[in-house]
């Protein structure tokens, strides 16, 4: 019996990687740095980021913005994209080779493309457009300049972020393999070593740490790693570099071998926007939570559904008591620079952990009180959970404090949660209700919408969950420098929120229309022709999520 499970394993293996190497039969010699400086990356493919892997790659820029951003092939512009938040300013171009580029993070566009995006702000009257081009709108050829680099967007630091995707499946791929111009001698540097029992849940259960010692060219666990658990798991904390940058990267591949027999491969390459959530499920999520760093799984959890990037999804070990085994990890990044991490496991007297929990991956599940009744769709938990709801009654606040879990556990759907309030609202108050949700020490809060006799709202987030009321409008402030109502170049306003977000802001200039950009929570329109020297009258109205309005207007002289 063991040796067609042998037979079967390796027959296993040798497909899996038959598959990888399909998978990345990919062009090296179609795409060009998408800059005129040399490529040092801030950031690569597959890095976690919060609720997310990175899809791309980021070139830096230098340290400032407007470097001028060219067309990596031949194509034709098919999308363009202009958020707050995300990618903010971005381009799209599609390719005959089955693949499209991204640019994002961009300021202005190549002149005619920037003229054409004014037009459509103008025709939607919203600044923030998603617009879908034809071939023959906007053809380039490769090397043609497009836009300038910037900020703008989700973006810290000025830099160009550039994806390479599937244009069928829309999957961003690994930019790395497709031989960009990117000099890479260094291979991948672990930190610490993690053990877990995987038989308890990862939420809740204590890894245990190893530190790691550099001999020679390989690192090693000092000590024997004493397994006492049936399903024993690793995790690995790890980074990678490239030369003429400080930045950490991550790996590209990892390979777990037992007794010099592969057991496991880990492959960060076609994540789609679809999956990439799944990142919760790739880390230890509970230590992210609390010290704001990543531990890479090298096992896959039982919610992951993210299982193409795993060689061997449902891998186990069923070791015996007093074995000893060799175990060793190679990590290599995508430009085949390599670092081996080796350890020692000695198998002592098996514990089995014989624990019933609350929630599990495949399951739905519904909580009830008569102050709340939480519903959580199958799907929503990456592994098993503990899940006993605290509720703190309070006569003289709004409704009580219900208290989901105190574990650090991400959802992988929302979760609906509808809280009974303590009284009955008048009219006029029953659309001011917020949910204020307490997550560890980040407070939010979101509006709740009535359903029968309770205020609901969906999260994807385990918190502690009470009513409370907004009735706030948002404010406007004024930042831009003039003196005597004379204003120069431009006009810019902070709006804020106390509660919860500013669904709109709209100004028009002598009744007319006019586009205001978004930047984080300032809002800015440069003088154009719709706003040519002279005296005009300006309003502008802010709402949030509640409804509430703020309203500022004001005569002014444009120079």
């Amino acid at each position: 019996m063991k040796i067609v499970q042998l037979f079967v394993s390796l027959i296993y293996f040798m497909l899996m990687g038959i598959v990888v190497l399909a998978q990345n039969n990919y062009p090296t010699n179609y795409f060009r740095n998408p800059l005129s400086i040399p490529i040092y990356l801030a950031g690569n493919f597959g890095e976690c980021r919060p609720n997310h892997f990175h899809s791309g790659i980021d070139i830096k820029t230098l340290g400032k913005e407007n470097m001028p951003v060219h067309a990596a092939a031949s194509g034709y512009i098919s999308r363009i994209k202009l958020d707050a938040v995300g990618f903010g300013h971005a381009i799209y171009i599609t390719h005959p080779n089955g693949f499209t580029t991204l640019y994002a993070h961009l300021n202005n566009f190549e002149p005619h493309l920037q003229a054409f995006v004014k037009t459509q702000q103008y025709a939607q009257k919203k600044w923030n457009i998603d617009v879908t081009l034809k071939p023959d709108q906007f053809p380039v050829s490769q090397g043609k300049f497009i836009a300038y680099s910037g900020n703008t967007g989700s973006s810290t630091a000025p830099h160009l972020h550039f994806e390479i995707r599937n244009t069928l499946s829309e999957h961003p791929l690994n930019p790395m393999l497709f031989g960009l111009p990117i000099a890479d001698t260094v291979a991948p540097v672990p930190v610490t070593f993690y053990v877990y029992d995987r038989s308890a849940s990862i939420y809740g259960a204590l890894n245990k740490a190893y530190t790691l010692q550099k001999v020679n060219n390989e690192y090693q666990v000092k000590e024997p790693i004493n397994i006492s658990t049936p399903a024993p798991g690793f995790g690995l904390q790890i980074n990678d570099f490239m030369q003429g940058s400080t930045n950490t990267l991550t790996y590209y591949t990892c390979k777990l071998f037992v007794d010099k027999q592969l057991v496991q491969t880990i492959t960060l390459d076609n994540i789609g926007y679809d999956v990439t959530r799944y990142m919760h499920a790739f880390i230890d999520y509970p230590f992210y939570k609390t010290y704001k760093d990543w531990i890479q799984l090298l096992f896959c959890l039982p919610g992951n559904e993210l299982k193409h990037i795993y060689a061997n999804p449902t891998q186990q070990f069923n070791w015996n008591t007093n074995e000893r085994h060799a175990l060793e990890i190679e990590c290599i990044d995508a430009h085949e620079n390599s670092v081996f991490i080796k350890a020692n496991i000695v198998v002592g007297a098996i514990n089995t952990i014989n624990k019933s929990y609350t929630l599990l991956p495949n399951k739905a599940y519904s909580y009830q009180t008569d102050e709340v009744v939480i519903t959580l769709p199958e799907n929503t938990v990456y592994d098993k959970l503990e899940f006993n709801p605290l509720i703190n009654k309070n006569a003289k606040a709004l409704s009580a404090q219900v208290i989901t879990n105190l574990l650090p556990a991400p959802l992988h759907k929302a979760m609906r949660i509808a809280i009974r309030p303590n009284q009955e609202l008048p009219t006029h108050l029953q659309n001011k209700v917020v949910m204020q949700m307490v997550s560890f020490k980040d407070t939010s809060y979101k509006a709740a919408i009535l359903d029968e006799d309770r205020y609901v709202v969906t999260t994807k987030e385990l918190a502690s969950f009470q009513l409370t009321l907004d009735t706030t409008a948002p404010t406007i402030t004024t930042i831009s420098n003039a003196k005597h109502g004379v204003f120069k170049e431009e006009l810019r306003f902070k709006v804020k929120d106390n509660y919860t977000s500013v669904t709109s802001f709209q100004c028009t200039i002598d009744k007319q229309w006019v586009c205001f950009e978004q930047r984080g929570t300032e809002w800015f329109y440069k003088f154009d022709e719709h706003c040519k020297p002279g005296k005009h009258h300006l309003e502008a109205i802010a709402k949030d999520e509640n409804g509430n309005k703020k309203t500022l207007s004001f005569n002014f002289i444009s120079k």
